[in-house]
């Protein structure tokens, strides 16, 4: 997964790099960033020093602007059954957008007559329910996903 550290170390990377466009990398899990330069980002500062005309006003106002735009896409995370049983939702049920915190319960699970909690693993918002209530589920089965 990666941090707001490494996306900022690949930013200032891009930034020291002038004649690169575009930089697209993919990390271990899988998660992919790219970085793409506007058309209208910065060249390099001119060296004016030995100009006595003070330089071309087109080429300081073409300077001056810089734009960067970042394509990442959310890192999702799984809320998975931990054993074999009968899915319970918890009430009110989660729903696509729903915001949920690490360690709340998001349901339970039933098991020779007796209930175990789920709960999330991750903080974020409810991307997919891929579950229903009162359905058989099986250990490390994927119950909820979502974006962190």
């Amino acid at each position: 997964m990666m941090t707001v550290n490494d996306i900022q170390n690949l930013i200032e990377l891009l930034n020291e790099a002038p004649e690169v466009a575009e930089l697209s990398v993919t990390a271990p899990d899988g998660s992919e960033i790219r970085l793409k330069r506007s058309p209208f980002a910065a060249k390099p500062p001119a060296d004016h020093s030995a100009d006595t005309s003070g330089g071309d006003l087109l080429e300081a106002a073409y300077d001056s602007v810089s734009t960067l735009s970042i394509d990442a896409e959310p890192v999702l995370s799984a809320i998975a059954a931990t054993m074999v049983g009968v899915f319970h939702s918890a009430k009110p049920p989660l729903e696509g957008g729903a915001v949920v915190k690490a360690g709340q319960r998001v349901g339970s699970i039933e098991s020779m007559k007796l209930m175990n909690d789920v709960v999330s693993t991750a903080e974020g918002v409810v991307v997919n329910v891929l579950i229903e209530d009162g359905l058989p589920v099986e250990y490390g089965q994927v119950l909820f996903q979502v974006a962190t």
